[in-house]
């Protein structure tokens, strides 16, 4: 990555984005000239390939900076996208006025060529970008951490089980799984509007809630054509992911989950959520606990990496103690190692969702936030496996 030495500024330029950094803040815009982030007074703020804003800053708490995320409203969202704008403008006019014959490796003219694609996306164009993301995807819900800049690839819609009485990811979209022939048209019509962003992207996951429900004899043709798609895409090196519940990896044989594997395959994320058996009949959530055990055995047999993720709060007062009890011994029971993680994910009651009722029925006791911290830490201590990472899993931060 290249800077420009001019004084005020540094200049960041490469095909995928074009960057700077003043004393007002930091400005990122995608290959294609579109607000990707903005850093400014004490905020950073994310625009999504959906059109939608998220704030994030330190906000003092008991003591202690706490990280805070809020979606902005559209009022909001104008004022970041204007103020990203008119910053671009007086680079431009910097450039323009320059004797420099080069910037960060380019010369004016490429440099002002790049400006004008950005000036091109005013505030208004910006929020028309909603309408070509829509034509394109059902909402990204949710993606692990580690794959906020996947490029997600929607081979199928919902979730097919969609009871969990503390989830309403995908209750607004009925399952639906892509055929070869509609994938293939899609796919072109994504990387059209990607264009130059796809370079920021790495990895691929496949959407939405839990591919690996499908019986690999289709899932496999659908992977192929993914892979054909992005056949010499840097964005395929880091690898190709997904979700699955347990019951859809305990499904399939070794052999069917290594064909997986070969076909690029890394790691499945597993929503395991807890260890208790009696927690997860109550949470309605398929699968039993020998099935966790047995899931996270197959993958690992069949070469692949496993991401396992469970709730801290769930279940409240009532199955507290158990909770954190099973949830360890289960943790330390599955053959984790360098290359897996564990995320430990903190639980909010989703209003409108059976387990609100539940609260509202008084049947449920939510927990403290220092309970809700304690959980944590304890099942955190507790995991022991060598080159395991364990971090923290925050869904308000999520933006795609």
């Amino acid at each position: 990555m290249t800077e420009s030495g001019h004084p005020g500024f540094a200049l960041n330029l490469l095909p995928h984005l074009l960057s700077w950094q003043d004393r007002e803040g930091v400005v990122v815009f995608d290959g294609e000239g579109r607000l990707f982030s903005l850093y400014h007074g004490d905020s950073l703020y994310r625009r999504g390939l959906d059109g939608s804003v998220q704030r994030t800053r330190r906000v003092p708490t008991d003591g202690h900076l706490v990280r805070s995320h809020r979606t902005l409203d559209d009022r909001e969202a104008r004022f970041v996208f204007t103020v990203a704008w008119e910053w671009a403008k007086a680079l431009e006019a910097t450039v323009r006025e320059s004797k420099s014959p080069a910037f960060a490796g380019q010369s004016t003219e490429g440099l002002i060529k790049r400006l004008r694609q950005v000036l091109g996306y005013t505030p208004d164009v910006l929020f028309q970008e909603r309408e070509r993301f829509s034509a394109l995807y059902k909402p990204v819900s949710v993606l692990p951490p580690d794959q906020y800049m996947a490029l997600v690839v929607q081979l199928t819609h919902g979730c097919p089980y969609n009871e969990c009485i503390f989830c309403d990811l995908y209750q607004d979209r009925s399952y639906h799984v892509k055929s070869p022939t509609e994938l293939k048209q899609w796919l072109p019509a994504l990387k059209k509007f990607l264009g130059r962003t796809l370079g920021m992207r790495k990895g691929i996951f496949l959407g939405d809630g839990n591919c690996l429900a499908l019986p690999a004899r289709g899932l496999l043709p659908l992977l192929e054509i993914v892979n054909s798609a992005f056949d010499g895409d840097a964005v395929r090196d880091k690898g190709v992911f997904s979700f699955a519940d347990t019951r859809a990896v305990v499904r399939k044989s070794r052999e069917e989950l290594s064909s997986l594997a070969r076909a690029g395959l890394k790691r499945v994320y597993l929503g395991l959520e807890t260890g208790s058996q009696a927690l997860l009949s109550f949470l309605r959530k398929p699968g039993s606990r020998d099935e966790q055990i047995e899931s996270v055995n197959r993958l690992k047999a069949a070469g692949l990496q496993a991401g396992v993720i469970f709730m801290t709060g769930i279940g409240g007062r009532r199955f507290a103690q158990e909770h954190i009890t099973q949830t360890v011994e289960l943790i330390r029971s599955l053959p984790l190692g360098p290359g897996d993680l564990v995320y430990l994910s903190r639980f909010y009651a989703i209003p409108g969702t059976p387990y609100a009722q539940e609260i509202l029925d008084r049947r449920i006791e939510l927990l403290g936030d220092k309970e809700v911290d304690d959980q944590f830490e304890q099942i955190r201590s507790a995991i022991r496996q060598e080159g395991v990472k364990v971090a923290p899993y925050d869904l308000g931060g999520f933006i795609y």
